[in-house]
């Protein structure tokens, strides 16, 4: 039985992939009047209490993206993928209208008075 939880762990172990999240933090200081943007794997929250903020200095949440893979080494972060360009059934798709937006209204209800 151990013997087949140890296969079952390697096999399963083997397949396993990392990912992680990139966030761009805005750290602006009212002082210096200066502003610089920050690409960490910390959420504004974690970066605050890792790095505490000097008097003056605000940080704001910019962006956030999810990359595969790890982060070791001082490995560089991934870029920010790409919007997949519209393909023709989601043109198809924003193109119709649902029976009760305005465009499809051609008359005024009876039970509406003026």
């Amino acid at each position: 039985m151990k013997n087949l939880l140890l296969t079952f762990t390697i096999i399963f172990s083997s397949t396993a992939q990392a990912e992680y999240r990139v966030f761009v933090l805005l750290l602006s200081n009212s002082k210096a009047a200066s502003a610089r943007q920050i690409q960490t794997t910390l959420d504004p929250e974690q970066y605050k209490t890792f790095y505490p903020l000097n008097e003056g200095e605000s940080l704001t949440y910019v962006d956030t993206w999810m990359c595969k893979g790890r982060t070791d080494d001082f490995r560089p972060h991934c870029d920010k993928p790409m919007k997949p360009a519209p393909t023709a059934a989601t043109l198809d798709q924003a193109a119709r209208q649902p029976a009760n937006s305005p465009a499809a209204v051609t008359s005024q209800s009876p039970d509406i008075k003026k």
